[in-house]
């Protein structure tokens, strides 16, 4: 990516960050929409490796950016609250933050989407 694409996406995150805050239905909405995951893989009690991740994304997301506790992340995502526990312990997000940030990203284009329609 170039840097002037690079600010281009700065400047558009920052307006969407202070317009349109995202909610658990637009981080599951992008999911579905931008990698063709349904909510009921995320829910089910599967253990492939690329659906732990991606549960793993949405127990990080939903605790430290929307602010759940643990039990509420757990009834979301048909976990029990332990599991999103050693979810979150497991889950290396300093190595992710580019998946992080894209998933932000599309969620806040789902939440806008929403508003403005």
């Amino acid at each position: 990516m170039d840097n002037e694409a690079f600010e281009i996406e700065v400047r558009a995150m920052r307006d969407l960050e202070t317009k349109y805050p995202f909610k658990v239905a637009d981080m599951l909405t992008a999911v579905r929409k931008y990698e063709n995951i349904e909510p009921t893989a995320l829910f089910s009690l599967g253990r492939r490796a690329s659906m732990v991740m991606w549960r793993w994304r949405i127990f990080y997301l939903a605790y430290h950016d929307l602010g759940m506790s643990l039990t509420q992340v757990g009834r979301l995502m048909k976990r029990d609250h332990s599991t999103v526990l050693h979810g979150l312990r497991k889950y290396d997000a300093d190595a992710d933050i580019v998946e992080l940030d894209r998933i932000r990203f599309l969620a806040k284009l789902c939440a806008k989407d929403r508003q403005c329609a």
